[in-house]
């Protein structure tokens, strides 16, 4: 009987702390809730599993089951998500110190192309493909650097202050709303899929990302363009960093080889390491928007109210 007891416990504990560091990796600020609700009664659970087996083992015995059940509650916690090798990352990114995007200096250009407001990828005939770790890993050749020609972000109108976060790629500033150049961030309302294949609002947590890194502080942009509805096109600086190469190499968005190739090594970067987007799968932001604009729209439509004759 007592062996019973004490396989019933061990088994409640495994299935609570696993629920527990689920839900407390949701988006959702309920399930997060029930997931540390869920992860104290672990605890507790642990406390009296530990009190019932432990006692009777020897130390080697009883310092090797603590071990396995505390990497699996650091399995629970998503942690080994990105392999033993970021497990040092993925701690510091649960506790709330991620990696700032100022540990690398964004490269200098490749080439220049034709600048453009929010350019589309205007393909008629391409499949829209999804990208991401789930795909077999490919070889990725480095990509050699080149000098800018003929393109210098510095040669254009300068707009200083602080901004605010529309999305990842969009940016208001003294009332302006300004694109960021050569990049493309998902959508507000676009949906993405984690590495463990979750559902998670990759648009919110792109701009949630610019916002906890740039803060109030002060930013400086170029303006290259502007279009007829007064929105402009540009390249923006927080202190020595482009706020474009911090956001492709943190992986929060991609780079838009339409326009110009600059960003293209942070893509490669971003995806070999499988930080952000890349860590599970997604959509590129404009084939994104191209199957939103696809959705059929349904028509309800009420049938005609029946007249009411002399019979009824």
């Amino acid at each position: 009987m007592a062996f019973i007891k004490k396989v019933f416990v061990g088994l409640s504990l495994i299935a609570v702390l696993y629920l527990g560091g689920s839900g407390a990796q949701s988006n959702s600020l309920f399930m997060q809730g029930l997931g540390f609700v869920g992860l104290l009664a672990g605890l507790l659970i642990l406390y009296i599993f530990g009190k019932m087996v432990l006692r009777g083992l020897g130390c080697m015995m009883a310092t090797l089951i603590l071990a396995l059940i505390a990497m699996f509650m650091m399995y629970t916690f998503g942690l080994f998500n990105n392999g033993i090798g970021g497990l040092k990352d993925s701690l510091l990114s649960f506790i709330g110190t991620e990696q700032s995007a100022k540990e690398e200096k964004p490269r200098p250009a490749q080439r220049q192309k034709k600048a453009e407001v929010k350019t589309e990828q205007t393909e008629e005939d391409a499949s829209p493909k999804l990208y991401g770790a789930y795909e077999e890993d490919v070889e990725i050749e480095p990509v050699e650097e080149a000098e800018p020609q003929g393109f210098n972000p510095m040669d254009y109108p300068a707009i200083y202050g602080s901004a605010r976060v529309l999305n990842a790629d969009t940016l208001v500033l003294q009332g302006y709303s300004l694109v960021l150049f050569g990049i493309d961030a998902p959508e507000p309302k676009q949906t993405c899929a984690d590495g463990r294949g979750r559902s998670y609002n990759c648009g919110q947590q792109a701009a949630n990302w610019l916002k906890s890194w740039i803060k109030d502080n002060e930013i400086e942009c170029h303006v290259l363009d502007q279009d007829k509805q007064g929105k402009l096109l540009g390249t923006c600086n927080y202190g020595p960093y482009d706020l474009g190469a911090a956001l492709v190499n943190a992986g929060w968005a991609v780079a838009n080889t339409a326009v110009t190739d600059i960003y293209y090594p942070y893509e490669m970067q971003a995806q070999k390491a499988r930080r952000g987007l890349w860590q599970g799968k997604f959509y590129k932001p404009w084939d994104w928007r191209r199957i939103q604009s696809r959705k059929a729209t349904i028509k309800i439509i009420e049938p005609p109210k029946r007249l009411k004759g002399i019979f009824g």
